[in-house]
């Protein structure tokens, strides 16, 4: 039985020898939560930025937090992101917190947000957290926020001149100029 008796994220390894030449040690890696929750991120992601913004499309980047175990990033139209998410539960892309949705919750520090509109200026938190399932734990001071309004003016004509409407693949290629 794993039963941490301090608050936060806590880890034990366990180690089998064997005499058996082909599987000579197995480890395995355990990770508990006392008190519930992992422990909770130190530090925020930095330095968000956006690229090609078109009319419908927008992506962005950021630096990674140098102890968190992954990212929910939010979105809100018009105004800053004040809302928090709730320690414990988990949050998918389309869920709402407030008035922001969630674009996604990732290990990755690129995202590429759906349903972008053209001239809308869009809001985005990066919150860091650490665990999994029922014991995530959100750090929710200080996230990462920044925005970035998308461009009034349709996308080029020259910008579609290498779209071919007959391609098996024409949706993935509409989609990466939009």
């Amino acid at each position: 039985i794993f039963e941490p008796t301090a608050a936060g994220t806590r880890s034990a390894s366990i180690k089998i020898t064997s005499n058996d030449l082909s599987y000579p040690e197995f480890v395995f890696n355990i990770e508990g939560y006392g008190d519930n929750l992992a422990s909770e991120p130190t530090v925020q992601a930095t330095n968000l930025t956006f690229s090609n913004v078109k009319t419908f499309r927008i992506v962005a980047n950021f630096t990674a937090a140098a102890d968190a175990d992954g990212y929910l990033i939010l979105r809100k139209t018009g105004e800053a992101i004040t809302e928090v998410p709730v320690d414990g539960v988990v949050y998918s892309a389309g869920d709402v917190i407030g008035d922001a949705k969630v674009v996604k919750s990732t290990t990755s520090t690129t995202f590429v947000p759906n349903d972008i509109a053209a001239a809308t200026d869009y809001h985005f938190a990066v919150l860091a957290y650490n665990g999994v399932g029922e014991g995530v734990n959100y750090l929710t001071t200080n996230p990462l926020v920044g925005n970035q309004t998308t461009l009034t003016d349709m996308i080029p004509v020259a910008d579609y001149a290498n779209i071919d409407p007959e391609a098996e693949n024409f949706v993935s290629d509409l989609h990466a100029v939009t």
